[in-house]
């Protein structure tokens, strides 16, 4: 899944000695999410959805 491999890169980054602690992670899609997402999205700080429409609204 894309998602944990975002968070895998974080992770890593954190490992670097990078500060993550306010990184968001921020999955892009032409079509829509699957439901499981949007609802995982909807629980999370640090988890941001953008779909076609939300992108051009602005």
């Amino acid at each position: 899944m894309v998602l944990e491999r975002l968070e895998r890169v974080r992770a890593l980054l954190a490992d670097q000695g990078y500060d993550t602690a306010g990184t968001t992670l921020a999955l892009y899609s032409l079509y829509g999410f699957h439901p499981d997402l949007v609802d995982l999205a909807g629980r999370r700080d640090d988890l941001v959805l953008v779909s076609l429409p939300a992108l051009y609204a602005g």
